[in-house]
């Protein structure tokens, strides 16, 4: 957004921003309900949501720490860039194929 002409290409990159966000949401939460035993999913989803919601106060701190020494456009477009960075951990082997990643002796393929 920080480098959207106008406006509207800054809504429009918002919407698509979002709706892939819900998009990984609803994969990360499907594939955990998969991968982790009925009797340790309400632990497991409680400790994962606690981690998001203690660290996501320091996420805006340091965002408007950011962005008041070196300008706005540059914190959203350095924000941007590390989310988008994150991202590239689907590449990762077995992220996208736990099933592969938890059979015994796959690790030896």
């Amino acid at each position: 957004m920080s480098v959207a002409p106008n406006v509207a290409v800054a809504a429009a990159s918002s919407a698509v921003e979002i709706g892939l966000i819900v998009y990984g949401d609803v994969l990360y939460v499907s594939m955990m309900q998969s991968i982790i035993p009925a009797e340790l999913q309400g632990r497991v989803f409680s400790v994962a949501y606690m981690i998001a919601f203690v660290l996501t106060p320091f996420g805006i701190l340091f965002g408007g720490v950011v962005a008041s020494l070196l300008g706005v456009r540059f914190a959203l477009l350095a924000s941007g860039v590390l989310s988008g960075a994150c991202s590239f951990v689907i590449f990762v082997p077995g992220v996208r194929d736990p099933d592969r990643a938890s059979t015994p002796g796959a690790a030896a393929k």
